[in-house]
């Protein structure tokens, strides 16, 4: 999948100021006020699945000192299709959000399987490209001051 729009917020930029649904009901708003960490996805695309599992074994080690969100990527996507690829990760104990293409284009993504971690000042701090495991996950949140 490919979306176009402005570039991507360089790490050390300020991040948009965003709003979107959650499979939980309640909007996602950012900045947060605690870290964050964004994983770009769709709910049809299986090779988002591992990061997404180890989002969820992540997910008990850090209690609110983070906020973990899966953002389904494609404005296409049905909330079906993102409900289904939340009961395959399993019960991951963060949100799943529905992005209409906003959240993308303001973020400047382009393709899935994109990380983007602010810190607490809504700062970014990390931006990568392709699925990261649990050390990656660990090393991303770190740059925002979390211990995971």
């Amino acid at each position: 999948m490919v979306v176009k729009g402005p570039a991507a917020p360089d790490v050390g930029a300020t991040a948009p100021a965003v709003s979107m649904p959650t499979l939980s009901g309640a909007a996602f708003v950012s900045p947060t006020h605690r870290p964050t960490l964004l994983y770009f996805m769709a709910g049809w695309c299986g090779t988002c699945v591992p990061e997404a599992q180890a989002l969820a074994r992540l997910q008990p080690s850090l209690g609110d000192r983070a906020r973990l969100v899966a953002v389904d990527a494609d404005p296409t996507d049905s909330w079906s299709s993102l409900r289904s690829f939340a009961e395959t990760v399993g019960s991951p104990g963060y949100d799943f959000a529905k992005d209409d293409g906003s959240v993308s284009r303001a973020f400047g993504v382009n393709s899935l399987d994109i990380t983007i971690v602010l810190d607490s000042s809504g700062r970014v701090v990390h931006r990568s490209l392709g699925a990261l495991d649990e050390a990656g996950l660990r090393a991303a949140l770190a740059k925002a001051g979390v211990d995971a």
